[in-house]
């Protein structure tokens, strides 16, 4: 689009010569070796405090919201861990009450087979 064609609100943006402000404004800041250059202000306003105590504030937050999330973790954990070592339990007496049943099933089986080995002459 032409510079000349442009609408009047555009006006701001492009000089008589058809060429940008801001490319013009740029070239001439790295050429010029008088150009002013980043400049620190010590002033401390209320924005500058506002943002500080923001900053703490979200630090604090997120440490009590991380802190409640482990503890919270922690005792899942041991939860987890109890409901563990009682299925390990049953499971133990479970196991011990068949391994007694097995026996039982052997012994009775021997029995049979020794009460038709005799009765065969």
């Amino acid at each position: 689009m032409d510079p000349g064609q442009m609408q009047p609100e555009a006006d701001w943006l492009w000089g008589s010569s058809g060429r940008c402000k801001f490319m013009q404004i740029e070239l001439n800041t790295m050429n010029d070796p008088k150009a002013p250059r980043l400049i620190f202000d010590p002033t401390i306003n209320l924005g500058h405090v506002l943002t500080f105590a923001g900053f703490i504030a979200t630090g604090f937050g997120a440490y009590s919201t991380l802190d409640k999330r482990v503890a919270m973790q922690e005792q899942k954990t041991l939860i987890a861990e109890q409901k563990a070592s009682e299925q390990d339990q049953r499971n133990s007496e479970v196991l011990r009450e068949i391994k007694a049943d097995l026996k039982d099933v052997r012994r009775s089986v021997d029995d049979v087979n020794r009460n038709l080995s005799r009765s065969r002459p």
